[in-house]
């Protein structure tokens, strides 16, 4: 999904929300996150200052060019776009989220959790 071949050492590790289940997230000066849970990734986020592609988008895409790359998204709530990623041994759902019309945020994540 995301591909980023300069990966540096993960930077300072933070909880990824209070609650009484600890969600350790990895974060990459590329902007790049990966959340876990017990020995497993279920959530991986690129912001804003993503430098890479991902799905042929990247961030400042506007909405025009996700439907152009990606297709009418099952859902749109707020100023966010979800798409259900097929052909995987679980469900995965992205959300693209947008600001003033740009891609400013992507999560992909399994949608069964």
């Amino acid at each position: 999904f995301f591909y980023y071949s300069g990966y540096h050492p993960v930077l300072p590790l933070f909880p990824s929300r209070p609650s009484s289940v600890l969600h350790v997230v990895f974060y990459y000066d590329s902007h790049f996150y990966l959340f876990w849970f017990e020995n497993r990734v279920w959530q991986v986020r690129v912001d804003n200052r993503y430098p890479g592609e991902f799905l042929k988008l990247k961030m400042g895409n506007s909405e025009a060019e996700v439907i152009a790359g990606l297709g009418v998204p099952f859902k749109r709530e707020g100023n966010s776009f979800f798409y259900n990623l097929q052909d995987h041994a679980y469900p995965l759902r992205l959300r693209l989220s947008f600001n003033n019309g740009f891609l400013a945020d992507a999560y992909c994540y399994r949608s069964d959790f």
